[in-house]
């Protein structure tokens, strides 16, 4: 008797840790999904638009200047990008007289490692 409520207890504690994890994953892959869909172009100036519900004559009104606010956005979110390659890259020439072989061999893997994560989950920031 007691190690049927031994073995029912651990089997619903297995099928509990099974079931959080699964749907952990299910809800942080929603959330990544809806963070990728969030950034495409076009997607700030609707998603404020449905926000405050806007009536036609409004978002006449608004869309231009909604689409200009994100078109400079996204300029300096290039920008932005650009000025941290070029900061790494400095870094790296800086770190470079001090390393040795292995360390900077070290060092580009994992700067490699990053720039592959980068282009699994945002293409575009990987270059």
């Amino acid at each position: 008797m007691k190690t049927k409520i031994l073995l029912l207890v651990v089997l619903s504690i297995i099928i509990g840790f099974l079931l959080g994890f699964f749907t952990s994953g299910i809800v942080l892959k929603k959330r990544v999904e809806y963070l990728k869909e969030e950034r495409k172009p076009g997607n700030l100036e609707d998603r404020i638009l449905r926000t405050i519900k806007a009536t036609s004559e409004q978002e006449k009104e608004i869309r231009p200047i909604l689409e200009e606010f994100a078109s400079n956005e996204e300029e300096r979110r290039r920008t932005q990008r650009k000025m941290s390659k070029k900061r790494l890259n400095e870094l790296i020439d800086l770190l470079e007289p001090h390393l040795e072989n292995d360390q900077i061999k070290k060092l580009q893997r994992r700067i490699n490692r990053l720039k592959r994560k980068k282009k699994r989950f945002r293409p575009d920031l990987a270059e």
